[in-house]
């Protein structure tokens, strides 16, 4: 199903509101996203793209990583497996990402190295990634992947668990004292 005409047109506005592009569950395959892709590279204002429903494959990420201005990417529910995720992970044109949603796919085991390495390296942004209800990830591998973001919430979170930890132990410490 081709992208339509009414919103390709106000993609080439190139309006500076408009920075949240939603083409979920519009029957959207490889084809259409060498289309997409030259549209989203002349509008740079668009930095959210939600494409989660559709049809892509490995062919239709190999054009969504071309775009520099993606900081949020909703990938749900689409053909996204092992051999996909290093085409999205290895982009530098995705070095602005911050979200990923990969939910509801193909993935295995075998991408958590990846998902990992690429979490942990310096230069990457992502912030949040999404890989619920990919049934051949093991919940341990979700919890890994996780626990491998660090942002402001997570380390907020961490901090105020030490915080807690750290009053319990002296409550008991204080009560073996008999204070």
């Amino acid at each position: 199903m081709p992208i339509p005409a009414t919103l390709v047109a106000h993609i080439q506005l190139r309006q500076p509101n408009f920075t949240h592009l939603d083409l979920s569950n519009c029957g959207l395959n490889d084809n259409d996203m060498t289309l997409l892709q030259e549209y989203i590279s002349s509008n740079p204002y668009i930095t959210s793209l939600d494409l989660s429903r559709n049809n892509i494959t490995t062919d239709g990420v190999k054009m969504i990583a071309l775009l520099n201005s993606i900081k949020d990417l909703n990938l749900k529910d689409n053909y996204i497996d092992d051999e996909t995720l290093p085409c999205l992970l290895n982009s530098t044109c995705l070095s602005n990402l911050e979200r990923l949603n990969v939910s509801d796919n193909n993935l295995t085991d075998d991408s958590v190295p990846l998902l990992i390495k690429e979490i942990q390296d310096p230069a990457c942004k992502l912030k949040y990634v999404d890989i619920d209800g990919n049934r051949k990830i093991s919940e341990a591998n979700k919890i890994l992947i996780s626990k491998s973001i660090k942002t402001p919430d997570t380390l907020q979170h961490t901090t105020e668990e030490k915080t807690t930890q750290s009053r319990g132990i002296l409550s008991k410490f204080s009560n073996l004292l008999g204070r």
